[in-house]
């Protein structure tokens, strides 16, 4: 009996630790990479968890943009965008063999405002508006189907 207990115990403290949102935070921006168990629960779509060096390798060209150092008809998202202004959530699945990032960038302001809890509850346009998100194809390096919901 105390073995099926520790048994328990343990598989439910694994779960809770796979769920757990790993926070980024620098200088450039704040982030929470998504649990592929998180992300997916509810879906058919096949999911990763994106790794810190995937996400610190998109947030430079985000960055590259944004300086305006990058081409941007290349990358499909503009630099007119602030993205200083948005906490950013990371979540990966795939589209056949390709891997994608979908990023969610949620105004700091609305976050505070609604006092949100962006670095441990995956956000929705329902729950966050005026966010914006774009798919980043990995090997591509390239940002795709940039979307925009809640505008006034």
């Amino acid at each position: 009996m105390k073995n099926l207990i520790k048994l328990i115990f343990l598989l439910f403290a694994k779960i809770s630790f796979a769920q757990n949102f790993l926070i980024i935070e620098n200088e450039n921006f704040s982030g929470a990479i998504i649990p592929k168990e998180h992300f997916c629960a509810k879906s058919d779509l096949e999911c990763f968890t994106p790794t810190e060096k995937e996400v610190y390798d998109l947030e430079k060209i985000i960055g590259d943009i944004q300086n305006k150092k990058e081409n941007l008809a290349n990358r499909n998202i503009k630099s007119e965008i602030n993205f200083d202004k948005y906490v950013r959530q990371y979540s990966g699945f795939y589209i056949g063999e390709e891997k994608v990032i979908f990023i969610k960038f949620v105004p700091k302001e609305i976050i505070e405002n609604k006092k949100l809890k962006w670095n441990s509850e995956f956000l929705s346009c329902v729950n966050a508006e005026n966010c914006i998100s774009i798919n980043y194809f990995i090997s591509e390096q390239k940002f795709y189907e940039l979307g925009l919901c809640g505008e006034e």
